[in-house]
Parts: C-alpha cells; structure tokens; sequence
C-alpha cells in the first residue's frame, strides 16, 4: 500500500472534501490505464455529488500508476484536516483499467480495499475475462451500472460477494409455474 495526502479546499459553488458526510462512499470511478487516462464510468454518493472527484483522485494516483503491481491496493487521504474524518482513497490496476473509491467514516482503507477487491471479481465474472479492457467494459457497461449500483446502494455498501453481484446482472425474470 501507498499513500499521499491531498488538499481540496473548496472554491466558490463547489463542494469540498472537507465537507462532506461521514459513513459514506463517495464516490466509484472507473477509468484507463494510460499516460493520459480518460474516465469511462463514474458514479457519485450523497455528498461527494459536487467535489471534482476525478481530479482529486487521479493527481493522487498519477505519480504511482506506471510502478502500479496489477490488483493491488493502493491507499491515500483526501482532505485538509488530517483527521480521521477526512475522505479515504483507494485505488486499484487490473488489466487496462484503474478502479478508485472514495468514502470516509466507517468505510476506511480496509473496507474500500476489501470493496474494490470484490468488484474487480465480479467485473472479471461480467466479461468472462482474466484482464478487464476498455472495449469490455463498453460492451457490458449497462451490467457495469447495475453491478455497480448493487454493490453500493445511497453511499453505503450493501454487497461484497462477486458471485450474487453477478447474478444480479442476469436481469432473468421468474416465472411462476
């Protein structure tokens, strides 16, 4: 695990990290693997609706990600306060992608590390492959969204097992007999 520390003070019309609630996610971001990397899929919680997430997150990641070992966490602090309250940043590689969650309160490193480990799991079960790619995740991002939206339901972490999460994607319907 890595860290650095962060400072997002908020200019005028914007949230800042400092302000936002405790016990929550804020934030998902899926993103490439690349010397200029683009974000593919974002979904922002509660709070964390106005912070400029990408930014934080990628000037945080960016002197790490070409050194970055594939699937293995890396950790940071977003906030100006130097508390425990302060947002918490993990980010992880697997294939071409770059996978990041921000959240703060009871979801720390531990949690958010344990959280991207599961959705990189049922992502990898989602495109049937060992290495997660841009085009596979275009191709499947509406099961993307409804993993994602599985997992994390109003900032909080509902589920961590890649296998009901990716069931949940079938989208079948019962039909009673």
């Amino acid at each position: 695990m890595s860290g650095h520390q962060h400072n997002n003070t908020a200019s005028e019309g914007t949230a800042s990290i400092d302000d936002l609630p405790q016990d929550c996610v804020h934030c998902i971001v899926i993103a490439t693997r690349q010397d200029v990397p683009h974000v593919l899929f974002e979904r922002r919680y509660g709070g964390g609706i106005g912070v400029e997430w990408w930014d934080v997150l990628h000037t945080l990641s960016a002197p790490l990600m070409k050194a970055a070992a594939e699937e293995e966490a890396y950790v940071g602090a977003c906030g100006s306060t130097g508390e425990a309250s302060d947002a918490h940043m993990v980010w992880m590689c697997s294939g071409g992608l770059v996978l990041y969650m921000a959240a703060s309160g009871v979801y720390d490193e531990v949690a958010l590390m344990e959280a991207l480990t599961g959705l990189v799991a049922a992502l990898k079960l989602i495109v049937k492959q060992k290495a997660l790619t841009e085009p596979l995740l275009f191709a499947n991002l509406g099961k993307v969204a409804l993993l994602v939206d599985g997992m994390i339901h109003n900032g909080h972490i509902e589920d961590l097992n890649p296998e009901s999460l990716f069931r949940s994607t079938k989208l079948k319907t019962h039909t009673p007999k």
